[in-house]
């Protein structure tokens, strides 16, 4: 696994979980997002906020071998 650091306002993709345990893997989309990590906890987990919605931050957080950093294949950004 990579040891990858995402600074605060960096956008990466989430891994579905549904897909790790099998169920619907046709259907389900690999990974969801995107999200905006907003800060690193200390024990390493990210806490992310949809970039859809308006920054509102995640209740969850996330284990960095989770995440993938996402490129826009576009040359419109989601604005932070």
């Amino acid at each position: 696994l990579r040891d990858i650091d995402y600074a605060p306002g960096s956008l990466v993709l989430v891994r579905n979980v549904i897909m790790d345990k099998g169920i619907r893997t046709k259907t389900e989309p690999r990974y969801l997002g995107p999200f905006i990590v907003v800060r690193k906890n200390t024990g390493g987990a990210y806490v992310l906020a949809l970039a859809e919605m308006n920054g509102q931050e995640s209740s969850s957080t996330f284990f960095p071998a989770r995440l993938v950093p996402f490129y826009s294949r576009d040359s419109d950004t989601i604005p932070i």
